[in-house]
């Protein structure tokens, strides 16, 4: 969701004044930071995030963000490098890993330096001053997180094939956090060296939304198939969302399965009942969608057409005495 950029100065000029009386507060800078990153001012976001580790050194989330900063500002010698400096203190928690993934990822969808195939990717200047530095740092450290996702974005773009860069695509396509586009794409480079991993549920399972603008409508169904065996309610409702947003059909099968899941999982929505109303309309009325529908209604969700009312009380749900209280 697009954020006001008006709304966001309003906020960093609230930041910069509480900065003025309290210029020792590392949290401020970070926050101030964040604000920057938003309105695209990443220069100004990378000086913020600098002062707040000054006063505070052991504040890893201003590090994780520091990085992110040099990523989105095209400095990626220097990101690798930070990265190397403050390993130790972003291992320590899963969750700086993740953030620091899909920030840098992020960089992937929201900028067209990589994915557009930008000139200056194969400019002379460009493969001496980064790509070269790169991959001698590659030779030295492959383990290197951001190095290895600037190198898989790189290869995307310059649409180089070889068993070494077909070995970092998949080391990133299976990457927990991976910024949904980035993994898509990811899946088609792969392809285009020679192995479809269309069909792997565990690289399916870890987006959070239908990848755009061109997921096929084939991946689509084994996104969704492989997401509604977990348990995770924001991710499938996200991928629910998503579809609905960009008019991807779900097949009748397809809303079984989320009504099935929303039933494991004791989610009880509009959104469900949209499938619910669906697959009873379509003449799919077995004990799961039934017991679903009334569910939903007997916890206020929602009321019920005539149409669907009719459907329910000749299976004997919702029986015609108390009819009226559900219309």
């Amino acid at each position: 969701m697009a954020i006001n950029p008006e709304k966001l100065n309003d906020l960093a000029s609230k930041y910069e004044n509480y900065i003025k009386k309290n210029p020792n507060e590392s949290r401020a800078y970070y926050y101030l930071g964040k604000i920057k990153m938003n309105l695209g001012k990443y220069k100004e976001a990378q000086e913020c995030f600098e002062k707040s580790i000054s006063l505070n050194p052991n504040f890893t989330w201003a590090k994780v963000e520091l990085i992110v900063a040099n990523v989105f500002r095209k400095r990626f010698v220097q990101a690798v490098n930070l990265y190397t400096q403050y390993r130790m203190d972003i291992s320590v928690k899963n969750i700086f890993n993740r953030k620091l993934v899909r920030g840098v990822t992020e960089f992937y969808s929201r900028d067209d330096f990589f994915s557009q195939r930008s000139k200056e990717l194969f400019s002379p200047l460009f493969h001496k001053m980064t790509i070269q530095p790169l991959l001698s740092k590659y030779g030295e450290d492959p383990g290197n997180v951001v190095l290895i996702l600037i190198l898989a974005m790189y290869y995307m773009a310059i649409n180089e094939k070889s068993l070494d860069i077909m070995n970092i695509l998949k080391i990133c396509v299976y990457m927990d956090s991976v910024d949904d586009n980035m993994r898509w794409s990811l899946l088609k480079a792969i392809a285009d060296c020679g192995e479809k991993l269309y069909l792997d549920l565990d690289i399916a399972s870890k987006f959070t939304s239908i990848p755009e603008p061109d997921c096929t409508d084939e991946y689509v169904k084994t996104i969704f198939g492989a997401v509604v065996l977990g348990r995770n309610k924001y991710k499938v409702k996200n991928i629910y969302n998503s579809m609905r947003k960009q008019e991807k059909k779900l097949t009748l099968r397809m809303m079984w399965k989320y009504v099935d899941w929303a039933w494991n999982v004791e989610l009880y929505d509009l959104s469900v009942y949209e499938c619910c109303s669906e697959l009873l309309l379509a003449g799919w009325a077995d004990i799961l969608v039934l017991e679903m529908m009334e569910k939903l209604v007997e916890n206020n969700i929602t009321t019920v057409t005539d149409e669907e009312l009719k459907i329910l009380n000749l299976f004997g749900y919702l029986n015609k005495k108390n009819s009226q209280d559900f219309i």
